[in-house]
């Protein structure tokens, strides 16, 4: 379990990612992630504020553009399922689901938006776990797209 969070003058952000290894001959993971941004005192300016697909690495929200929503406060929920399908952990796959809001300029969470989608994992260094990853995500009101990635997601 990994958590950290973050203060800054007029916003809060908290960053908590959980693996639990299921017992299997083959590497089995369930990941989760949960991602927020809260402003805590003040009205920042719009391109200031937290957007889906805004973490560092652009990786949240699979299934939207970066920047499609936009709001003051940002909630992110992601569950990932990750399986090696070779004994040597060459190829693997992941199945994902996500959910985000955002908040309105006045602080008021709107509806949740998800997405999920599943994708392929190529390692091309063991000794670091590294992964070409690609993706493929569904989200609400026909977005979807391929997404392309070094690592995992989270």
């Amino acid at each position: 379990h990994v958590g950290r969070s973050r203060v800054r003058t007029g916003t809060m952000e908290y960053d908590g990612r959980t693996y639990v290894k299921l017992p299997s001959k083959r590497r089995q993971i369930v990941a989760g992630w949960l991602l927020g941004w809260l402003t805590t005192s003040g009205n920042p300016p719009y391109f200031d504020n937290p957007w889906s697909g805004g973490d560092m690495y652009g990786r949240t929200s699979r299934g939207y553009a970066a920047g499609r929503f936009r709001g003051r406060d940002w909630i992110d929920i992601e569950t990932e399922y990750r399986v090696d399908l070779m004994a040597n952990g060459l190829l693997g796959a992941v199945a994902f689901v996500n959910t985000s809001t955002l908040s309105d300029a006045g602080g008021r969470f709107g509806r949740w938006v998800q997405g999920g989608g599943g994708g392929l994992r190529i390692k091309f260094d063991k000794d670091h776990g590294s992964n070409l990853c690609v993706d493929y995500a569904w989200g609400v009101e026909g977005s979807r797209g391929l997404f392309l990635s070094l690592n995992e997601a989270f």
